[in-house]
């Protein structure tokens, strides 16, 4: 099992963390109307103090990649527990490979733009909708939400 969690688990926690997340939108209670993402807490809305940067809450954060880890953990388990899969080097490898250009493109890119980081969240929030939200299909127009809702 100590293989599979550095060889699967590890890449696929970071992978589905990246490409499976929800969008919640809402209004940060004496801010703004803000598109809000994270599943099962928000740890990611633009950042208010600048355009184009992103505020971070690292407790939510840390809690979510607890919850998708614990996902893979028991998800791997029970296929490993009834079927012994050996897992080809190749594959490990392109999994690592697709982790590691993500990590590094999101580090990049926060450094950047001047990006907040807080440990949590000191605003309230009034969530409206929420949806699933996939790379490059997630809400595109804000702009319906905000004559929806104001």
């Amino acid at each position: 099992m100590r293989k599979l969690l550095l060889h699967v688990i590890l890449p696929l926690t970071l992978l589905s963390f990246w490409t499976i997340t929800k969008w919640w939108f809402g209004l940060a209670v004496d801010a703004k109307h803000v598109i809000f993402y994270g599943f099962p807490f928000i740890y990611k809305c633009e950042g208010f103090h600048t355009s184009l940067s992103t505020q971070y809450f690292i407790a939510p954060l840390l809690l979510n990649m607890a919850v998708y880890f614990l996902f893979w953990v028991v998800i791997v388990g029970i296929i490993n527990r009834f079927y012994k899969a050996r897992i080809p080097l190749l594959l490990v490898r392109g999994f690592w490979m697709l982790s590691m250009v993500y990590v590094s493109f999101s580090l990049v890119i926060s450094i950047q733009l001047y990006d907040d980081y807080r440990w949590q969240r000191d605003f309230d929030v009034q969530i409206y909708e929420t949806g699933i939200d996939v790379p490059f299909i997630g809400p595109k127009d804000m702009a319906y939400y905000m004559e929806k809702y104001t």
